[in-house]
């Protein structure tokens, strides 16, 4: 009986252990499958208007990748820091989620966090994917960690020095924060408008916390300038500052261009329906990122309507807050790339830093931050990632950085943006007509012929957008206009007393004066090929009685007596030592020669022409007269000059046309016959040495 009982039990125990061991495996097995999750940081600043929207879009995204099941059983684990654009919260919270154990990081937000935390993610190796830095020297050379969704600011200076190339605008004023972004964005821009013919006259940097007053201050400078272009690249909240005092200097009339980036004009298109916000941009011109209608939008809209039913997404998306879609698509590229990390079976594993005591003997904040060992092949991912998002085609390039982007163009007008315009990264000039349709096969293809530049890199006609600038005013501005303090140009004339055909002075009876001439034509018709207007007053130079001293007048201009000559003045090596002349539209610099065929060559009584038929005749006259006169000296007592009247007249022409070549076969006898002869023949040779000979 004892040993039944014993049997008993232990079949109870082995049942039990059995049970406990399949409860065990089971339990193991669902957290391996269910349990599992990778974490992913972001760091945004919550209060912005860009920052608020893609702190939703953020949250949206983790949501949809975790219901697709992207990562299979795995979970992606959200954790969220607020930066306020404070770089050194900024880099204070990455240093946070790297401790925490991310394997990326959303963000950060903005360039100047992003410098700090990209220097925490090349250390602690961990993948940082920004959303709304386009520094663009942020380069992933210099930090091989640091990959953005969001277009570099190369590419938006490239667009907005197309708009200002596409109007011919010579000279522009731009105003930029004074950090890295602002700056190195001033720099690009510069470049850009090299390029396009083009240069900024003025920059004005200003800090973060600027005010009112210095704003100001800035803008009352401006107004005595020439210069009526105006670029703002800074951050939002500046650039209404901006435009706002601006306003009250009226500095938003008639001939102003306000030309702001995207920063500014993602916020002022959510900002477009408040009353005072419209007050201050009317007229001005916004560039930002174009987004193309797709059905990852559309998917991305039902989505956002189903997880926040109530909240317009008519406030945040519809072209004015392209930033929450790129912070929608970096949660998509950090989850793919770890979808295939994964997949690959790489360990998600972190390991201590080396030692690096500080001076002190202790050890620093970043000293202790672990380190991803699987960075480096996380970030190889995220680079060869490649798909189509809401916000279009995402594809990075081997420095980090978007492989292809477009931007519109945006005019406020009354109560609502505008859009006038495209551009994108294939084509260098602007255009009417939607960005062509871009899909990962088609990625370096070109865009239609017709958005081409001719070969010398203007554009072949400029494109003409709708746009009601400052003002009111649908003339497009001329961007250059005479300064409150500025003055005309004083043009030297000289007033001469003859060949008046040039150049011509004259006063009338009003006692108003007039320039008249050829020259005063191609002085004027070639101010009105430039792109401004240039005030100018002639001043002469010379009684009128005399010809002026050419010489004297370029000295005069050479001593900025004068701003300019416009007249027939010789270029001598003199003066070109001392000022510039134009190319001379007189004559021609190159001339050719030609031989020119005489239709009249072979005409027998060419040796006619050079005396008229009146001077032939007193030349034959005076050849009558001379032998007559010989005749009657010399027929007394000279033989040779007796004999019939037939012989007579036949010896006096021979002998007095013979004179010419000193060939005569007949003697003169009298002393006043041989006095006439040598009166003649020095006639003769006198007239002979005087003749000019025809010019040819």
């Amino acid at each position: 009986m004892q040993d039944y009982q014993f049997l008993a039990v232990m079949c109870c125990v082995l049942l039990m252990q059995t049970w406990c061991w399949a409860t065990a495996v089971a339990t193991s097995s669902t957290l391996n499958d269910f349990s599992a999750s990778v974490k992913i940081g972001a760091i945004l600043d919550f209060n912005s208007p860009i920052g608020s929207f893609a702190r939703k879009t953020i949250e949206l995204a983790v949501q949809d990748v975790n219901n697709a099941h992207l990562l299979n059983a795995t979970q992606l684990e959200l954790e969220m820091y607020d930066s306020g654009s404070n770089p050194v919260q900024g880099a204070a919270s990455a240093v946070e989620l790297v401790k925490g154990g991310v394997v990326a990081v959303v963000g950060p937000q903005s360039s100047a966090v992003s410098q700090f935390a990209a220097y925490i993610g090349k250390e602690a190796t961990v993948p940082f994917i920004s959303f709304g830095a386009t520094d663009p020297n942020l380069s992933e050379t210099q930090y091989p960690y640091f990959i953005r969704v969001a277009p570099s600011d190369v590419l938006q200076m490239q667009a907005v020095a197309a708009f200002v190339g596409n109007y011919g605008w010579k000279e522009v004023v731009m105003f930029h924060m004074d950090d890295d972004y602002g700056t190195n964005g001033a720099s690009k821009l510069s470049d850009s408008l090299q390029r396009k013919g083009s240069k900024i006259v003025d920059k004005v940097a200003f800090v973060p916390w600027v005010e009112k007053d210095g704003i100001d201050k800035e803008l009352s400078m401006l107004t005595n300038r020439q210069t009526r272009i105006f670029i703002v690249h800074t951050q939002s909240d500046v650039g209404f500052l901006i435009l706002q005092e601006a306003y009250y200097l009226n500095m938003m009339t008639s001939g102003y261009v306000w030309i702001v980036t995207d920063l500014v004009t993602t916020d002022l298109g959510s900002l477009q329906f408040d009353p005072k916000v419209q007050l201050y941009t009317q007229g001005v011109v916004g560039v930002r990122r174009y987004i193309r209608h797709s059905q990852e939008l559309h998917n991305f809209v039902v989505s956002w309507k189903r997880s926040y039913p109530h909240l317009s997404l008519d406030l945040y998306v519809n072209q004015n807050n392209a930033y929450g879609l790129y912070a929608y698509d970096a949660v998509w590229t950090a989850a793919r790339a770890i979808s295939s990390y994964l997949n690959d079976e790489h360990e998600i594993n972190f390991i201590k830093p080396p030692e690096k005591p500080t001076q002190s003997g202790g050890r620093s904040e970043l000293a202790q931050m672990p380190i991803f060992q699987g960075g480096k092949t996380m970030r190889g991912y995220i680079l060869n990632t490649s798909f189509v998002g809401a916000s279009g085609v995402v594809k990075f390039d081997e420095t980090g950085d978007l492989a292809d982007a477009a931007f519109e163009y945006t005019n406020m007008v009354g109560r609502s943006l505008h859009v006038v315009g495209y551009w994108w990264a294939n084509n260098s000039g602007v255009s009417l007509k939607l960005p062509p349709s871009t899909e990962l096969s088609i990625l370096d293809s070109a865009p239609d012929e017709e958005f081409f530049l001719a070969h010398d890199g203007k554009p072949e006609t400029s494109t003409n957008m709708s746009i009601i600038w400052p003002g009111g005013d649908a003339l497009t501005p001329r961007g250059w206009v005479l300064p409150k303090n500025g003055r005309p140009i004083k043009i030297g004339v000289p007033r001469k007393a003859g060949y008046t055909e040039l150049v011509q002075v004259t006063i009338n009876s009003d006692n108003t004066t007039t320039y008249t001439g050829f020259c005063i034509q191609v002085f004027e018709a070639a101010l009105k090929y430039l792109p401004y207007a240039v005030p100018y007053t002639y001043e002469m130079f010379g009684d009128g009685l005399t010809t002026p001293e050419y010489s004297l007048l370029v000295q005069k201009l050479a001593h900025q007596e004068y701003d300019g000559v416009v007249g027939d003045v010789a270029i001598l090596a003199d003066r070109l030592r001392i000022v510039d002349f134009t190319q001379p539209f007189l004559e021609s610099g190159l001339v050719v020669l030609a031989p020119v065929k005489n239709k009249r060559e072979n005409n027998p009584w060419a040796f006619l022409r050079p005396f008229k038929a009146q001077l032939w005749i007193t030349v034959l006259l005076s050849f009558i007269f001379t032998g007559s006169v010989i005749w009657i000296l010399e027929h007394k007592v000279n033989e040779e000059f007796r004999g019939p009247p037939r012989t007579q007249l036949v010896t006096v022409l021979t002998f007095i046309f013979s004179t010419l070549f000193f060939s005569q076969r007949e003697d003169t006898r009298s002393f006043l016959g041989r006095l006439v002869l040598i009166i003649w023949l020095f006639h003769e040779v006198l007239t002979s040495l005087l003749t000019c000979p025809k010019p040819s």
